[in-house]
């Protein structure tokens, strides 16, 4: 098959999967943040990232973007991307209400309400809590208009550790094309992280070969890999189309 239709239905895939990556021999990486804005951590992210001429893209909750307009038009005035992380970290698969179409609108207002929090610098860039999703979530997600974004690997940042088993677990797993979860606030805990503004500058340093992209950015470099994680628990995949699943990356890892 030639590769403009390799892209192609790849990109097909997209309709019911999540981007976890992109195909690409080019030093690129994508660092993405879950969880805030949080007033307590982000500017000093921020700080890390503008050190190193590093962009990101943030996964924002609507609720606490509500909160801090200011923060956000920060994330967005540094040159990073804002994207959709639901309102207020509920699955969007456990927590959803019972009935087909209340579960509907329950999802849909789950990322409506956040985009209008974000105002015009948010994205349509979509990641749901926990990662937790189904193929109807998918495909509603779709339909209005918004892209899945999931990841590669996580750093295991949420965990309580010093600076080195992170930063040595995104060094090991490093490729290009990769999507890397972090979190610049924990979903229930808005706090410093000066142990993860460390092991960033760790990984800053050490990669200096590295590109560090937005996740629009990097799909402009290759074409977009997509995973198909379904149900309640991050544990719970099937691999893609090119034997890739993305892994759990949050500290909600039970079924």
């Amino acid at each position: 098959m030639p590769s403009s239709a390799v892209a192609q239905a790849k990109r097909g895939l997209g309709f019911a999967g999540g981007i976890i990556g992109v195909d690409t021999f080019d030093p690129v990486a994508a660092l993405t943040f879950d969880d805030g804005p949080c007033r307590a951590s982000t500017p000093a992210i921020l700080d890390v990232l503008g050190t190193h001429g590093a962009q990101a893209t943030f996964f924002m909750l609507g609720d606490r973007a509500r909160r801090d307009p200011e923060l956000v038009a920060e994330v967005a005035a540094r040159g990073h991307v804002i994207g959709v992380h639901g309102w207020d970290h509920d699955s969007i698969v456990r927590d959803a209400p019972a009935g087909a179409a209340a579960r509907v609108r329950w999802r849909r207002d789950q990322r409506t309400r956040t985009l209008d929090a974000l105002g015009p610098v948010g994205s349509r860039l979509y990641r749901p809590p926990f990662g937790h999703a189904t193929m109807a979530s998918r495909i509603e997600a779709r339909l209005n208009g918004c892209t899945t974004v999931m990841w590669t690997f996580g750093g295991r940042d949420w965990i309580d550790q010093p600076p080195s088993p992170t930063a040595d677990r995104v060094e090991a797993r490093l490729k290009p094309g990769s999507i890397i979860v972090l979190h610049d606030a924990l979903y229930d805990a808005c706090g410093p992280r000066p142990a993860l503004c460390a092991a960033l500058s760790i990984v800053l340093e050490r990669h200096e070969e590295y590109q560090w992209l937005t996740v629009p950015a990097m799909l402009a470099r290759g074409v977009p890999r997509f995973g198909f994680r379904f149900g309640a628990s991050p544990d719970a995949s099937v691999a893609d189309s090119t034997a890739h699943a993305e892994e759990p990356c949050h500290h909600d890892v039970s079924p």
